[in-house]
């Protein structure tokens, strides 16, 4: 076996026969070795490809006429495969930190290294370091503020004071700027105190506070749209309620 190959061709048969199972097409040994040769040039990679052939004939296939609707191809799978790997990193508010004393090269490999895990749709590994806990801490504080939006809100005036003395999201440390818990955030490039909260931060905060009312999303998991996840982390619905829960 090549070790340099991203897909194999059992693989690339599968995939094969995922879009065949849709469209009626029929499969060849031209077919597979054309998809194989296309797909390991590209670097695409079974999982990716497998949710851009979902996403294809799901989101993309019905919005074509019936009669003038065009099988999946490769370089258009190829294409699908870049936006969903695009919008993860959108989505993770990616940032890196450079280690104290790395090289050049070092730089380069780790930071390639920490967007490949991101475009595969892994945490960035400073996620929950930002949080201050590890994934069991996290669970926990998850749990212990579950029953916030079961309380009774304040007037909305009160809890408007209330928002001002503690800002929704500060209880957190911000995952953009690194501000600590009570401190306001601050702008990176300048380093000066902003007004407003970074809002990757508030959004981080309400996934811990509350589930999504939109997407249904537990507490703790990312909000998600299309079985993607939410380009903004967390709906404005679920940011509302979780600003509620800590009035209440």
């Amino acid at each position: 076996m090549n070790t340099t190959e991203t897909i194999t061709d059992a693989e690339v048969t599968r995939l094969l026969q995922a879009a065949a199972a849709r469209d009626q097409r029929t499969i060849g040994a031209a077919d597979i070795l054309a998809w194989w040769q296309d797909l390991n040039l590209a670097g695409v990679r079974y999982a990716d490809a497998s949710e851009a052939i979902a996403r294809y004939y799901a989101i993309h296939w019905p919005k074509q006429p019936p009669g003038q609707r065009f099988r999946l191809t490769s370089p258009v799978l190829i294409e699908l495969v870049r936006e969903i790997r695009n919008a993860r990193h959108v989505a993770s508010d990616f940032l890196y930190e450079p280690v104290a004393g790395e090289t050049g090269a070092e730089y380069a490999a780790r930071l390639q290294g920490q967007l490949r895990a991101v475009g595969d749709g892994q945490a960035p590994a400073h996620t929950t370091a930002e949080i201050g806990m590890n994934p069991e801490g996290v669970r926990k504080l998850a749990e212990l503020v579950s029953g916030m939006s079961q309380r009774m809100p304040y007037p909305p005036e009160i809890a408007e004071i209330l928002d001002r003395a503690r800002p929704a999201g500060s209880q957190i440390i911000c995952p953009r700027c690194h501000a600590k818990p009570g401190r306001k955030c601050s702008n990176p490039a300048t380093g000066r105190e902003m007004g407003r909260l970074h809002d990757s931060r508030i959004a981080g905060w309400a996934i811990l506070c509350e589930a999504c009312p939109d997407c249904r999303a537990a507490i703790g998991d990312t909000c998600r749209e299309l079985g993607q996840p939410y380009r903004d982390h967390a709906h404005k619905t679920r940011i509302d309620a979780a600003r509620l829960a800590i009035a209440a």
